[in-house]
């Protein structure tokens, strides 16, 4: 069900479709879906677009300038606008994919999670256990790639905790998608939107393994069930060409800043 807040993604389906666009949501430039292959080659053209590929599950190759290189489970691709990259794949690979309007001329390139994890300016850990929202976030697509609009990357809480805490919100520099994933059955979070008052969220959610949620704009904080442990790919878009691409640029609900 969508009412232009709410997808479902099936990260079964083979080959690639597309699930999020600016008709079909919330969003003003934000388009995603899956990209699913099983021994064959796939050859991705971004247009006029720049475009972010993560792998969620197995592992293929991108050719690039005609050499093939490796990516793996979390490992993300970036596509700038005008390039084309091709897929091979001699198993089960599957990868979610995420695209917006670009002027950007750059070189398409590979970014590797062992770096991104090993890297303090790209992986950080946020939150605490003693308020029980502590999680790990990774910026695979950072400020450091030579993007447009782009940020993403994964965050992966801990057991029954909150994530985006203390809420926050960055409605007037970008939007952003979230899209749950490795979180097998029976594992449950609720996602929570408000733009005044948490006691009174415009929107609040069950998500699941392939549950996505569009946030245009809003206070954006959820949590796990017990015994679950919230995974998300963050896919944010910066609304002017060029600038907004800093991850610390949120603006906090300050009743909560020091409760986290």
């Amino acid at each position: 069900m969508s009412n232009g807040t709410f997808f479902e993604y099936d990260f079964n389906k083979p080959g690639f479709t597309t699930i999020v666009t600016p008709e079909n949501s919330t969003l003003k430039f934000i388009s995603s879906g899956t990209l699913n292959l099983n021994n064959e080659r796939f050859e991705v053209r971004t247009g006029n677009e720049e475009m972010g590929i993560f792998c969620i599950g197995g592992k293929a190759c991108c050719e690039i300038d005609k050499v093939c290189k490796m990516i793996n489970k979390y490992d993300g691709l970036f596509i700038p606008p005008h390039n084309q990259v091709n897929i091979q794949t001699k198993e089960e690979v599957k990868m979610v994919w995420f695209s917006v309007p670009s002027n950007m001329k750059s070189k398409p390139e590979i970014i590797y999670f062992d770096h991104v994890s090993e890297d303090p300016d790209t992986h950080f850990v946020s939150g605490s256990e003693k308020t029980s929202s502590r999680r790990d976030v990774y910026q695979i697509i950072s400020k450091k790639i030579k993007a447009s609009r782009l940020l993403a990357g994964i965050t992966i809480g801990d057991n029954g905790s909150w994530t985006s805490w203390p809420p926050h919100e960055h409605g007037a520099q970008r939007e952003e998608l979230y899209i749950f994933f490795d979180m097998p059955y029976p594992q449950f979070g609720i996602q929570m939107v408000y733009s005044a008052d948490i006691a009174s969220p415009e929107i609040c959610k069950v998500v699941k393994e392939g549950s996505a949620v569009a946030v245009p704009s809003g206070f954006h904080p959820n949590v796990a069930g017990p015994g679950s442990k919230l995974s998300y790919i963050f896919i944010m878009a910066s609304l002017e060409e060029g600038r907004f691409r800093e991850f610390s640029n949120v603006c906090f609900d300050k009743r909560f800043v020091k409760e986290a």
